[in-house]
């Protein structure tokens, strides 16, 4: 093993022997470094070759042609200038000739440390194929084109951020740890053990999907934030659930796709453009099931799936297109609504709530807030709670009938008397009482009223 230095003295090619001190172009067991090339050619990858490791000094610069290749096949033994422990160390530039910079194949069947961070430019395709590979990306690093793991793992050291322009392929794994990370697409063949910050994905790949994961993704209890623009699918096994899922591009549509629909186990947020739940061929309406609360200022599209929320909150500009079945709210946590009551449904002024002939059911054990304060009205409502009270807090229509079936002691109730109730179908109360803590002197108007043990 030997350090082999470039000179630059013939020409930039890398494959010219005389361009090396060692008037030999390195071999699979050198250690290559690149000088400072302020006054001497920069080097240029002109064809596929392999090296132990590879150094680039300050002020040195590499980059390479199209379709050439550098392979890493260890890493730096601590001799000469290289740096013990490390597959690559980048501390120069990386030439962009027309889009073409620098292209690495990393094969180092050890532990060991990757640090890309160019004073200029970017890599352009970096692959990691060994499976004893276990890489550590030091510092924020960018790759321009694709980043495809197909054997062993790369991880990140702390927060230092990943940002990957082109698709993000996974058949082995990567760790993000707690960084931000920004991908083109993501496909997981393998894991995906997310970070516990956020997942930006901001295209797709040729097939139409922005996420496309048959392996394992591991969330964190981070983020995955939709940034594609355009109609896109997301597909995700019931076996890899995903945690909060922001949507956030007003070209966007996101649609689940696959035979299997994962939960959402956090929060889902549509800060621009539109969740639908109708596959993206026509064909089938899919569930969606969000254990924490969805805020919508975008568009949230039921078609006729079963749709259950922790909580809705649509917000001003915000649609809530609903199911033509039922919409289940199932608040299990505290937080304060609107009006300090822990919120079911709010729909702000500017917000529309377009309620398809559907039923909204409310069976959280917690006290429920409704305000309707923007566009729409619910058409049926089925109250089915086993304790505390359903309060509205703003005057309430319901296009449909009315449901009630609450513990006895417990009622369905405004939060100040003067608010109005007006249900066009058939009231039935199941059990529990209306009115009561807070009676209506507001105006009522039923279709019909059915007192069963209520």
């Amino acid at each position: 093993m030997a350090v082999v230095t470039w000179d630059g003295s013939s020409s930039t090619a890398y494959s010219t022997a005389a361009n090396w001190d060692t008037g030999s172009v390195p071999g699979d067991g050198d250690d290559v470094v690149i000088p400072d090339t302020s006054s001497i050619n920069a080097c240029n990858v002109d064809s596929n070759d392999a090296c132990n490791s590879l150094t680039v000094l300050t002020n040195g610069e590499i980059g390479s042609d199209a379709g050439a290749q550098l392979a890493i096949l260890g890493e730096a033994d601590g001799t000469g200038v290289t740096t013990d422990g490390y597959a690559v160390n980048i501390d120069g530039s990386i030439t962009d000739n027309g889009g073409t910079s620098l292209d690495l194949d990393m094969r180092t069947q050890a532990t060991t440390l990757i640090d890309i961070v160019p004073t200029s430019g970017s890599i352009r395709n970096l692959r990691i194929n060994h499976a004893s590979f276990i890489g550590t990306f030091l510092g924020d690093t960018s790759i321009s084109g694709t980043l495809t793991i197909t054997a062993g793992e790369l991880k990140s050291a702390g927060s230092n951020s990943l940002t990957v322009t082109g698709d993000c392929i996974v058949e082995g794994t990567l760790t993000g740890n707690a960084s931000a990370i920004s991908i083109g697409s993501l496909r997981v063949d393998g894991t995906y053990s997310a970070t516990s910050g956020t997942t930006i994905i901001t295209s797709e790949r040729s097939n139409g999907r922005a996420i496309d994961i048959v392996g394992t993704y591991t969330h964190n209890s981070g983020t995955l934030e939709i940034r594609t623009p355009a109609d896109t699918d997301l597909r995700c096994p019931s076996s890899s659930s995903l945690n909060n899922l922001t949507i956030n591009h007003a070209s966007c549509i996101a649609r689940p796709t696959g035979d299997n629909k994962p939960p959402i186990g956090g929060d889902l947020t549509i800060t621009a453009g539109t969740f639908n739940t109708l596959d993206s061929d026509g064909g089938s309406s899919h569930a969606l099931t969000v254990t924490g609360d969805a805020s919508v200022t975008g568009t949230l599209t039921g078609n006729a799936s079963a749709i259950s929320l922790g909580s809705l909150t649509i917000e001003s500009g915000g649609t809530y297109s609903a199911t033509s079945g039922t919409t289940t709210i199932t608040k299990t946590s505290a937080t304060a609504g609107h009006s300090g009551q822990p919120s079911a449904i709010e729909v702000k002024s500017g917000g529309t709530f377009t309620n398809n002939d559907g039923t909204v059911l409310l069976s959280s054990s917690l006290d429920q807030d409704l305000e309707f304060d923007g566009t729409g009205n619910m058409h049926h409502l089925t109250i089915n709670k086993s304790d505390n009270d359903v309060i509205h807090s703003s005057n309430l229509t319901i296009e449909g009938d009315l449901s009630i079936t609450l513990a006895t002691a417990h009622a369905f109730r405004p939060n100040t008397g003067s608010r109005t109730l007006t249900v066009t179908g058939d009231v039935t109360i199941v059990e529990g009482k209306v009115g009561d803590v807070t009676n209506y002197t507001g105006a009522m108007s039923f279709g019909s009223l059915t007192i069963e043990s209520g």
